[in-house]
């Protein structure tokens, strides 16, 4: 059935993020890490090791996160994701202040933080 098909067969949603958390788990990733949750004004705090909240949902975002911040433009992780909407794209997509300080710095051609000094 999948012998002309380049990548394995498919598993279920379920399946992968099991074996996704063993693997975390195997690599020891495991610092303790609180998430908090919300369901309408309640908020619900759950800590555990952190291979517990890796998931493909995890790997998505990530993907999306270091594409952007390789350069990969927009459209094209889009593209490869198959995320239709910019609206849906933006909650996948996290800048850190590290990333959003570098190419800041590269815009402004400065090959250091240091060199900006505020007057």
């Amino acid at each position: 059935m999948y012998r002309d098909r380049p990548l394995p067969p498919p598993f279920a949603n379920q399946v992968i993020n099991r074996l996704i958390k063993e693997a975390a788990k195997k690599a020891e990733i495991n610092v303790l890490t609180m998430v908090e949750k919300f369901s309408g004004s309640n908020r619900t705090v759950i800590t555990k090791p952190k291979y517990a909240f890796i998931s493909t949902h995890t790997g998505r975002r990530t993907f999306i996160t270091l594409s952007h911040e390789k350069g990969m433009n927009i459209e094209m992780i889009m593209k490869i994701t198959g995320i239709k909407k910019w609206d849906t794209l933006k909650k996948y997509l996290k800048i850190s202040e590290k990333s959003k300080l570098i190419k800041m710095n590269e815009f402004w051609k400065r090959s250091n933080i240091q060199e900006i000094s505020i007057k």
